[in-house]
């Protein structure tokens, strides 16, 4: 399988539907959808339920104990069957080649094992930029240096090696708070 695509979700039930279409019009195929239920109590459940009742998308589903996200990461990793990993949060989606494209430029990367992964850029629906683009069409730079050298402002996509991630964690602070 080339990519797991990862929604981690709480509380969200309402905004599920719309990736679940973006993810069933993708023009390519070859993916298993991975959601991670931290604990939800509004009904999301029932409604991956009525998803993986229709069979249309490979889909596995977790519901948890809520921990936060990174823990729903971590989580996810080590369920993750795909090549590559990508995470779509539950008011994200895609547009129908979003996969194929994020391929046909894997592919000039992908036997350079000094690569972890790409990033690319999010839109809003009117297909504005979210922040500001990248400096080059293509470049080879750290995560930190988009945003820090470059200045790189804004939500961007974020795939990865899964083998990469397994063995990598995101990193979990026991006392770490959210504004809700």
């Amino acid at each position: 399988m080339k990519f797991t695509v990862f929604t981690p979700t709480f509380n969200r039930k309402e905004l599920l539907e719309k990736l679940y279409k973006s993810l069933q019009k993708q023009t390519f195929k070859d993916f298993e959808w991975l959601i991670v239920d931290d604990g939800s109590t509004d009904g999301t459940k029932e409604k991956v339920e009525e998803f993986l009742s229709e069979k249309k998308l490979e889909i596995k589903y977790y519901f948890k104990e809520n921990g936060g996200k990174q823990r729903a990461y971590n989580f996810a990793t080590e369920k993750a069957n795909g090549e590559l990993f990508i995470c779509l949060d539950s008011d994200d989606e895609y547009v129908e080649n979003g996969l194929e494209t994020i391929l046909k430029y894997w592919k000039k990367y992908e036997k350079n094992s000094d690569i972890a992964g790409m990033g690319y850029l999010s839109t809003y629906p009117n297909g504005e930029i979210i922040g500001s683009s990248f400096p080059e069409k293509e470049m080879i730079s750290t995560q930190f240096e988009i945003y820090n050298k470059y200045g790189v402002k804004g939500d961007k996509g974020l795939m990865f090696r899964t083998e990469i991630i397994k063995k990598y964690k995101f990193p979990v602070f026991e006392d770490e708070k959210f504004i809700k």
